[in-house]
């Protein structure tokens, strides 16, 4: 298990997720290389919804462990970092949405030939504005 940032995250996708959880800080390591390796293969590669997926991961790894813990004059509480990774997870993919703009795509499937609009009683303009306000169910 390996944990690598080079401090700059145009370098790697490794350290663009690494700086978009916040785990750059070589005494506080929270996920490894090769979790987030991982995470990157899982989701076709984007940082954003890797980067997001971690910080699920480690909500949950917080939400498991004890709810506070205290030292002496040092108190520390899991369930505080466990929602601020749920805060930051959705807040990730806010940022996604903004960044990363869904291209639109037809499905083959959804093509009608010629020859199926006229079956179905279409007649070639079936998607305009407007063309789903008043409809009967």
């Amino acid at each position: 298990m390996t944990w690598t940032y080079t401090g700059d995250p145009s370098v790697s996708d490794r350290d663009k997720v690494r700086f978009l959880i916040g785990d750059t800080d070589t005494t506080d390591q929270l996920v490894t290389d090769e979790e987030i390796a991982w995470a990157l293969s899982n989701t076709d590669n984007s940082i954003y919804q890797a980067a997001h997926d971690l910080c699920v991961s480690l909500a949950a790894k917080f939400a498991r462990l004890a709810t506070s813990k205290s030292v002496g004059d040092l108190s520390l509480s899991y369930s505080d970092r466990s929602n601020a990774f749920y805060s930051l997870a959705d807040r990730i993919l806010d940022l996604a949405s903004r960044r990363d703009v869904p291209t639109p795509w037809v499905s083959p499937k959804n093509l009608q030939t010629a020859s199926m609009r006229d079956e179905l009683g279409m007649q070639g303009h079936e998607f305009f504005t407007g063309v789903h306000d008043n409809q009967r169910l």
